[in-house]
């Protein structure tokens, strides 16, 4: 009858186990949200965007350049002839 109760699936430790991902030194860079990004933030990740995906037609990309869009209508960008 214990035959019937076997452990399905990998142990606790080897999927949690010291793999050197740098979890534990806070080395992995914390996500932003595209709504809490600046446009300079939202220029650079358009520019991976358009880079790793192949164009602006993921759905990233599309919530990207709708932040930009609000950004700029929202802090409309000082020409350099205003100096």
């Amino acid at each position: 009858m214990a035959d019937a109760q076997e452990k399905v699936g990998p142990d606790p430790v080897e999927v949690g186990g010291e793999s050197g991902d740098g979890g534990e030194k806070g080395e992995k860079k914390q996500r932003t949200k595209v709504s809490r990004m600046t446009l300079v933030e939202v220029e650079k990740a358009l520019e991976k965007t358009a880079k790793g995906m192949g164009g602006m037609q993921s759905r990233h990309a599309r919530a990207l350049l709708g932040r930009k869009a609000y950004l700029e209508t929202v802090q409309p960008v000082k020409s350099k002839r205003a100096a």
